[in-house]
């Protein structure tokens, strides 16, 4: 009798850890669908040629400067997958710049034939340099590597640093129909590494800028507080689509986070030591099922 109760009671504890430490597999596993999701909506079909759309900065993607000196940043096309000559149709390069950081210095632009440039502001202090091509006679040959053009910025900002940026890039098939697999190298322009940070935090109370080190994690501050909302995470974009993540991301530059609030209440967070402890729990829950059981089940063979 007593063994068929031993056998019985390992077989409960048993079942207990087992449906108790499914749950954090379970999490992981969502977080690797998760990214697996984002590899696949990420991934370009194209043909067999590849790009490398390449900023620069005296031949270098980090430089050293001082407020006031003037960079010319280059922009060149370098085909990847072989070191052949080529036949483009369409070319897009939107060239992002902070003009709290630079300032175009006009009529500086020098392109190569057939390139369009348009220097326009955009909503959160950012310019962008557009440099596009459009075959007009059903593509044209173009060496491995071609220089599309340089411009000047000149530099305003007093400390940290900003990144000039490669964007919306585009290598068009013939058709129009999609972009050949493109790389791209920004370049860094270095004043200081002590780094602005600024919080927009969107109806909230205020938040102090702080001084970051570059290459180094930002320390997250206090969270803001807006009635009726918690926050959900601070983000690196205007549209809070880029959450910035205080444990792992580290600082690029000046820049700033914007608040992503939420309506109600913050929901609770279970930790790893908070899981252990449900785990704990479900097993304290199970012995003491299984101890009121035999009570019961001696009670009966009494009578």
């Amino acid at each position: 009798m007593k063994k068929r109760m031993t056998a019985r009671i390992g077989a409960i504890l048993t079942a207990a850890i087992i449906a108790a430490g499914s749950v954090l597999p379970v999490c992981a596993a969502e977080n690797t669908a998760d990214s697996t999701a984002e590899t696949s909506e990420t991934s370009v079909e194209g043909g067999d040629e590849s790009f490398l759309f390449q900023l620069a900065v005296d031949g270098k993607d980090t430089v050293n400067v001082n407020p006031g000196d003037v960079i010319t940043v280059a922009f060149t096309l370098k085909r990847t997958d072989a070191d052949e000559a080529y036949t483009i149709y369409a070319m897009q390069n939107e060239i992002e710049y902070d003009s709290q950081f630079f300032e175009l210095v006009e009529g500086s632009a020098l392109v190569t034939n057939g390139i369009e440039t348009r220097d326009l502001a955009m909503r959160d202090d950012m310019r962008k340099f557009y440099m596009n091509y459009l075959s007009m006679s059903g593509g044209e040959s173009w060496q491995p590597s071609t220089l599309i053009g340089s411009f000047q910025l000149k530099v305003t900002g007093e400390e940290g640093s900003s990144t000039i940026k490669n964007d919306n890039c585009l290598m068009s098939y013939q058709d129009g129909s999609g972009s050949y697999p493109v790389e791209t190298q920004d370049v860094t322009v270095v004043v200081s590494t002590d780094c602005k940070v600024h919080f927009e935090t969107n109806g909230g109370s205020a938040v102090e800028d702080v001084t970051a080190v570059l290459g180094e994690k930002l320390q997250k501050p206090e969270d803001p507080v807006r009635e009726g909302y918690y926050l959900e995470a601070w983000c690196t974009d205007m549209d809070l689509n880029e959450p910035w993540d205080f444990a792992k991301d580290t600082v690029r530059g000046n820049m700033t986070l914007y608040a992503k609030w939420a309506e109600g209440e913050k929901p609770a967070e279970i930790g790893s030591y908070g899981m252990i402890g449900l785990i704990a729990v479900l097993i304290m829950a199970a012995v003491v099922a299984v101890w009121m059981w035999m009570k019961k089940k001696k009670g009966q063979n009494a009578q």
